[in-house]
């Protein structure tokens, strides 16, 4: 979460630092626009759109909206600058855009989970999206409930954003309409925040979705920052005494409340059995388990049930060598598994020795397994999955000492 943080904060820092008309420097008491550190500073925004899909969307969305609100300010810069910045923007962004247009396999998985119906009209599709909008800023999502997705729910009582940030929220928008006409990092911010839940609204959910809401949740956090600081030095203007209070109790209570959090997330929270469950912390386990093993054996069989990607727990658990994924053969289908797992994506039911149930009649394959005779087979499934064997090397329990995970391993 910090690194998708990072692809919005890195590029307007760059743009900052390259002297591009975001604060509030006067010109031409400031240096001009340097034009390398703009060729810099717009090759590191077309970089980061590769990183999250949702940053494709916010990103320049933002930086779009920023020079149209300020467009006099930018079209006085130094037309060099602003011919370097682009020129930097478009050497990384437009092939990113040219494959995402050409290459059907790029937007295979977000055409099935578009937030429209699908043949839904113009019309249907637009009040989709903005119906998306308003939640993004409720309390029940910032604030006592989060996300509702299980696997990316924070504990019971919490949001997305602990509340010590909405007094501070408030007073950033106190300051922004104080600051809104002089401006130009106001005007920035208020579009930051207005736009924050744009990489979230084209997509279903059951409700905002955190991860693909956090590019823009930064526009909130900076707003809580702002806001705090411009109180404070309001404060301390006044009296230096009550300002240096202020700052002083609002620190006390973010530590406060942010370890309350940690000791909360770290805590109980971690070790709930839905938590065990959505982060399949025994799988992990059963690979880490596995990966002293795994050379010796002829062929691994693993369960999926509703475990999306089982194999990317399996590369993690087993160390896998990423050249050995290109390297060793592989089976793959078109998604949705016969457990409607993974609509729109690939399925992949063989890596190298690795293979995944998804539900087929998995027989084939057991006996391709034993087909040269003795086979030294190792099977992780959940209990009741496979009859017929007995005597598990390793069984897997989550908090409450409920067996979640057997490991049989078998001379066949």
């Amino acid at each position: 979460m910090l690194f998708r943080s990072l692809l919005i904060t890195l590029p307007l820092a760059a743009l900052l630092w390259a002297g591009l008309p975001l604060g509030d420097e006067t010109r031409p008491a400031s240096p001009p626009p340097s034009w390398w550190r703009s060729l810099l500073a717009g090759m590191i925004c077309g970089i980061c759109c590769y990183g999250y899909p949702p940053v494709r969307i916010f990103l320049p969305l933002l930086i779009a909206a920023t020079m149209a609100v300020n467009w006099r300010v930018w079209f006085a810069c130094d037309k060099r600058a602003l011919a370097a910045l682009a020129a930097g923007f478009a050497a990384f962004f437009l092939p990113l855009a040219w494959k995402q247009l050409v290459d059907p396999e790029m937007s295979a998985r977000a055409n099935q989970l578009w937030a429209w119906r699908p043949n839904a009209s113009l019309a249907g599709k637009v009040w989709s999206v903005i119906a998306r909008y308003p939640p993004h800023f409720g309390p029940d999502f910032l604030f006592t409930r989060g996300d509702s997705n299980p696997w990316i729910t924070p504990p019971e009582g919490y949001g997305t954003l602990l509340w010590y940030t909405l007094p501070m929220m408030i007073a950033g928008v106190a300051a922004i309409a104080i600051a809104w006409k002089k401006s130009r990092a106001a005007r920035l911010l208020a579009l930051a925040v207005l736009l924050y839940p744009a990489g979230d609204v084209l997509n279903y959910h059951t409700g905002p979705n955190s991860l693909r809401s956090l590019p823009g949740v930064c526009a909130l956090m900076l707003l809580a920052a702002w806001g705090t600081t411009q109180l404070v030095s309001w404060v301390a203007a006044k009296s230096r005494a009550a300002g240096w209070i202020l700052g002083g109790a609002t620190a006390m209570v973010v530590l406060a409340m942010s370890m309350v959090f940690l000791d909360d997330f770290f805590g109980a929270f971690n070790r709930q059995a839905s938590v065990w469950s959505s982060f399949n912390v025994d799988m992990v386990r059963a690979f880490e388990w596995l990966r002293p093993r795994y050379a010796g054996a002829d062929a691994v069989f693993c369960t999926s049930g509703n475990l999306p990607h089982p194999y990317i727990y399996a590369m993690v658990g087993l160390n896998y060598d990423p050249a050995e994924w290109f390297r060793g053969p592989m089976e793959k289908i078109a998604g949705p598994a016969p457990n409607h797992a993974h609509p729109g994506e690939d399925v992949y039911v063989r890596v190298g020795k690795l293979n995944f149930f998804y539900g087929f009649d998995d027989t084939q394959r057991l006996q391709a397994a034993m087909k040269n005779g003795r086979a030294h087979l190792i099977l992780i499934a959940r209990p009741g999955e496979l009859t017929g064997l007995s005597n598990p090397a390793l069984e897997l329990r989550d908090e409450q000492g409920k067996v979640t995970l057997q490991i049989f391993d078998q001379m066949m």
